[in-house]
C-alpha cells in the first residue's frame, strides 16, 4: 500500500520583480549557433546535458547534466541544473541549498521565467532544505537574485510516484507539474493529475477534477499563467469523448473551463493518440502531435505528424509540411509555439520539409505561419546540417532564440565529447 500525504506548499515570495533590461551585445545580430552547455571557461561537459529551458529574451539557458566540471567544487557525483548566461558568458549551479550546499541527489527537470529570475527543478535531494525527509522527489524554486531555494511542493509521505514536469510561467507567478501521488486530499481517483501553484498566494490547485478517470500529464503554462494545456487519458474531462485515445485539452484558469484541442475542423474526434501540446500567449492557439492520418485531408503518411489548433475559429492543421504545404514524408513531434503563434517549432525525421536534408537524423525545423517558411533550426552557423541532428525544440518569448540539443559533433567548433549538449541558435 502507497503512503500518501497531504501536499505543503512552502513559498513565500513578497517580491515579484523583473531584472534590469539590457540590450543584446552588439555584434550579436544574424542566424548563429552556440553550445549553451558549456562551463565558466567554455569548456564542453564532461557528461550529458539534457533537459533545459529558455528565458524570453534568449540570454539564459537553464539546463541539466551529469557533467562534474561546469563548476568548481561539483563533487556529488550526480546530475544537477546549471544556469548559462549567455552574454556574461557564465556558468552557475542553481540546484544548491540557499547556503550553496550542493544537492546529495540528482536534480532535472529546470524551467525558467522570462526575466531569467526564477527557476523550477525537481529534485531527489534531501539536503536542498531543512526537513526534507519524504524520501521522493520534490519540486524546488530557486531565486537567482537572492540566492535562496525554497521547496514548493511535496508529498509528505514518500509514495510510489514521484512528481513530473515542473514548469514555471514567463511571469514568474504560476508553475504547473503533474504528480502521480495525490497533492491534496480531494484527489482520490489514483491516477496522474495535473497540478497549479500559485507563487505570490502559496497555494495549490487540482486543473483535471478529483473524479478524472484516468490520467494526465505534460503540463504546459501560457506566459501569464491563465491557460493549461497537457495531455490526458482521461474519458470523462469533456463530455462526448468516446474515442478511448489519449487525447490533448486546454483548461482556461480564469473561466474554469476545460476544453479538448485533439479535434479535427469539423469537430470529429481523433483516432489515434494525441500529444505534447503547447500554448500560446493568449489561449488561442495550441500546438500537438497526433498518430492519426485523417485529421487534415491530403495526411497520406503512416507516421504521427504535428497540427495546429485554433480555438478561436475551431479549425486544425498540419504544421509539419514543407513551404509548399506538403506533409513531411516520416515522424514529427516535440512542437512548441512563440506566445504569439506566429513560430511553431517541431522536431522530425522527415527527409523532404527543406531541401538538402540528407542526413537521415531527427531534426529539429521551424515554421513561420505568417509567411509558410519551414526551415531547419539544428545547423551550425554557417547553415551545416547536424551529423546527428537535432531534437526537443523550444523557442525563446521574442521569438528570435531557439534551443535543442543534438549529439552532433559540427555544430560548434571543437565539439570532441561525443555526447549530448544543449545549443541555442539565434535566428
Amino acid at each position: 500500500m502507497r503512503s500518501i500525504g497531504s501536499a505543503v506548499v512552502t513559498v513565500s515570495v513578497a517580491v515579484f520583480g523583473s531584472v534590469a533590461a539590457t540590450a543584446q551585445p552588439a555584434g550579436a545580430t544574424g542566424p548563429r549557433t552556440e553550445r549553451a552547455s558549456v562551463g565558466n571557461n567554455e569548456q564542453q561537459a564532461a557528461g550529458r546535458s539534457f533537459m533545459f529551458s529558455l528565458s524570453g529574451n534568449g540570454r539564459y539557458v537553464v539546463f541539466d547534466s551529469s557533467a562534474a566540471n561546469l563548476v568548481r567544487g561539483d563533487t556529488n557525483g550526480t546530475e544537477d541544473v546549471f544556469l548559462r548566461d549567455r552574454w556574461a558568458q557564465t556558468t552557475r549551479r542553481v540546484s544548491v541549498s540557499s547556503s550553496g550546499r550542493q544537492g546529495d541527489l540528482a536534480s532535472s527537470n529546470p524551467s525558467i521565467s522570462d526575466d531569467g529570475r526564477w527557476i523550477t527543478f525537481v529534485s531527489d535531494a534531501t539536503n536542498l532544505v531543512p526537513g526534507d525527509t519524504n524520501g521522493s522527489s520534490d519540486l524546488f524554486l530557486r531565486d537567482v537574485r537572492t540566492g535562496t531555494t525554497r521547496r514548493i511542493a511535496h508529498i509528505e509521505l514518500s509514495g510510489d510516484r514521484p512528481l513530473w514536469n515542473g514548469t514555471i510561467s514567463a511571469d514568474g507567478r504560476s508553475v504547473v507539474l503533474s504528480a502521480g501521488d495525490p497533492l491534496l486530499p480531494q484527489d482520490t481517483n489514483d491516477h496522474e493529475d495535473v497540478y497549479v501553484i500559485d507563487l505570490p498566494a502559496g497555494t495549490i490547485s487540482m486543473i483535471t477534477p478529483p473524479e478524472a478517470d484516468d490520467g494526465s500529464h505534460s503540463p504546459v503554462v501560457s506566459p501569464t499563467g491563465r491557460y493549461i494545456a497537457f495531455g490526458s487519458w482521461a474519458t470523462n474531462l469533456v463530455p462526448g469523448d468516446t474515442n478511448g485515445a489519449h487525447d490533448v485539452f486546454r483548461y482556461d484558469r480564469v473561466a474554469g473551463t476545460t476544453v479538448r484541442v485533439s479535434l479535427t475542423s469539423d469537430g470529429r474526434q481523433i483516432a489515434g493518440r494525441s500529444d505534447g501540446p503547447a500554448v500560446s500567449a493568449d489561449g488561442r492557439y495550441v500546438t500537438f502531435f497526433s498518430e492519426d492520418p485523417g485529421i487534415v485531408p491530403g495526411d497520406t503518411n503512416p507516421e504521427p505528424d504535428v497540427f495546429l489548433r485554433d480555438l478561436r475559429s475551431g479549425t486544425t492543421t498540419m504544421v509539419s509540411v514543407t513551404a509548399a504545404g506538403t506533409p513531411g514524408n516520416y515522424n514529427s513531434s516535440s512542437a512548441d509555439i512563440s506566445p504569439d503563434g506566429r513560430y511553431v517549432v517541431f522536431g522530425s525525421w522527415a527527409t523532404n520539409l527543406v531541401p538538402g536534408d540528407t542526413n537521415d537524423w531527427y531534426d529539429v525545423f521551424v515554421r513561420d505561419l505568417r509567411t509558410g517558411r519551414t526551415s531547419m533550426v539544428s545547423v551550425s552557423t554557417a547553415g551545416t546540417q547536424g551529423n546527428f541532428g537535432g531534437e526537443n525544440g523550444a523557442i525563446s518569448s521574442d521569438g528570435r532564440h531557439i534551443a535543442f540539443t543534438s549529439f552532433s559533433s559540427d555544430l560548434v567548433p571543437g565539439d570532441t565529447n561525443d555526447d549530448l549538449d544543449v545549443f541555442i541558435r539565434d535566428l
